[in-house]
């Protein structure tokens, strides 16, 4: 008893923490002035790198990567070495793209906007952590609340008294054809006992969904078409899985996270009685 309420006191803390972590993300969503043009820049490299990798040609995107940033940068006292460096990055991606000259480029104009004491605000510039957190927390109070919401030992009871109705069934059909009201009041506790335990997984399966799809809006009005994390492959540029490209939004990269930690916690926190009925 007393480790049923310490598991409820750990699933509110938790769910405070997630609702605490879901509000930073939305408080540091905002972005203006510096902060702003910075952000559309680094937004456009990323552009730049998925065109690329994808076989396409960025030129356009790349041009506009400049004019902004001469006018982020114009008038301010950098440093003349990286000055340097970023237009010879820009002169070379301008000849020939390659995979290297976009990092450079990247990196540079990053240490330049860190001269200027301008940065992505932590919702975009740590957006894979954020979301892969929130995820981790979510997969985690669904799962103490399925652990929590459901009586399990009145489920390993139903389950036993399955098996053992099947196999009376089995053993008096056996023998002569009598006894058919037998089998049919077996037949409809098995068929009570089976409406309990798929009810037990459409319980655990909609407190899963349903705090996966409470925070689907907020991550939809956050990061809408921000890319979120790149995939180390180039397997889905071509082909029936074409759409997904070589970078994952924040869509992709939720799903991606929430069931990878989702089938992490209930591997580590439910037994075999606990998991979904198969």
């Amino acid at each position: 008893m007393e480790l049923k309420s310490n598991i409820k006191t750990l699933t509110l803390f938790l769910f405070i923490i997630l609702v605490v972590l879901g509000s930073v993300t939305w408080i540091t969503r905002d972005v203006e002035g510096p902060e702003e043009d910075y952000k559309e820049i680094v937004e456009d490299l990323n552009h730049i790198f998925e065109s690329y990798r994808e076989g396409g040609d960025p030129s356009d995107t790349l041009d506009r990567v400049k004019q902004n940033y001469e006018e982020l940068f114009e008038g301010y006292d950098l440093d003349d070495d990286l000055i340097n460096e970023i237009e010879n990055d820009f002169g070379e991606l301008e000849e020939s793209f390659s995979e290297d000259g976009i990092i450079s480029l990247r990196s540079n104009i990053a240490e330049a906007a860190d001269q200027l004491d301008v940065g992505l605000p932590l919702a975009y510039g740590n957006s894979s952590l954020l979301i892969a957190l929130i995820s981790l927390l979510i997969g985690l109070v669904s799962t103490l609340v399925c652990k929590l919401s459901i009586d399990w030992d009145d489920l390993k009871e139903t389950k036993e008294m399955i098996k053992e109705k099947e196999k009376r069934i089995k053993e008096l059909r056996n023998k002569s054809g009598k006894k058919g009201q037998k089998f049919d009041m077996d037949d409809k506790k098995i068929i009570e006992g089976r409406k309990k335990i798929w009810g037990v997984s459409i319980t655990q399966a909609s407190v899963y969904l349903g705090l996966f799809l409470l925070f689907i809006p907020l991550f939809r009005f956050i990061y809408n078409e921000w890319m979120v994390a790149w995939l180390p492959f180039d397997w889905f540029t071509t082909g029936a899985f074409e759409s997904i490209g070589v970078s994952l939004e924040y869509f992709g990269w939720y799903i991606f996270t929430f069931f990878g930690f989702s089938y992490l916690w209930r591997n580590l926190l439910l037994n075999k009685e606990e998991k979904l009925v198969q």
